[in-house]
């Protein structure tokens, strides 16, 4: 079965194969309890911005167009897809929290 990624609370996105595995894994990490939660499953073609320090070393330097610059610091988009690659545990990938 293959990873999904689920986002909790309109913050968090957590990587796990399944609902319940992620469920599980986000309530122990957070101390909360399931009737506290919102949390859906989100497409593997929706985009996230990561830090440019996490490409591979063959991506770093390229062009990146829909670069976002903050200060020093450059983020690109990735699909979850490429985001998720080679996860095999659960964990959480993202959040929008500042």
């Amino acid at each position: 079965m293959g990873m999904k990624v689920f986002k909790f609370d309109n913050c968090d996105f957590v990587c796990a194969e399944t609902l319940e595995q992620a469920i599980e894994f986000y309530t122990k990490e957070t101390h909360l309890n399931e009737s506290e939660i919102e949390v859906h499953e989100e497409s593997l073609d929706e985009i996230m911005f990561i830090h440019t320090s996490e490409l591979p070393d063959e991506e770093k330097g390229l062009e990146e167009p829909d670069a976002l610059h903050f200060g020093k610091d450059t983020f690109v988009p990735r699909p979850f897809s490429w985001v998720i690659e080679g996860i095999t545990k659960p964990c959480i990938i993202g959040s929008e929290e500042v």
